[in-house]
């Protein structure tokens, strides 16, 4: 396999920027509660920091990074060049 536009494969470079668009999401705002099932619903919504186990739930995340790996491969023109053998009457033109 060859790419005929390799320099389009510096478009992987949005993934990381695209991780810390994700991390820099806003974050909830702290509750002072009183009753223990209040508390339950904070400790819910509590996300300190973004784990591996948090993107793996995040699918909007995982397709905008799959977007971003397809749209690069497809700038990037891959091609499959192979050499297939001469068969019947053929006549090769060379050119000097």
């Amino acid at each position: 396999m060859e790419l005929l536009n390799p320099f389009m494969l510096a478009f992987l470079g949005l993934i990381p920027v695209l991780l810390l668009i994700h991390k820099l999401r806003p974050k909830p705002t702290e509750v002072k509660v009183t009753n223990l099932f209040l508390w339950l619903e904070v400790f819910k919504e509590r996300t300190d920091n973004v784990t591996l186990k948090d993107l793996k739930k995040n699918i909007p995340l995982i397709l905008q990074i799959f977007m971003i790996i397809l749209l690069s491969m497809a700038l990037a023109r891959p091609v499959w060049t192979y050499f297939a053998p001469k068969k019947g009457d053929v006549i090769d033109f060379y050119f000097y």
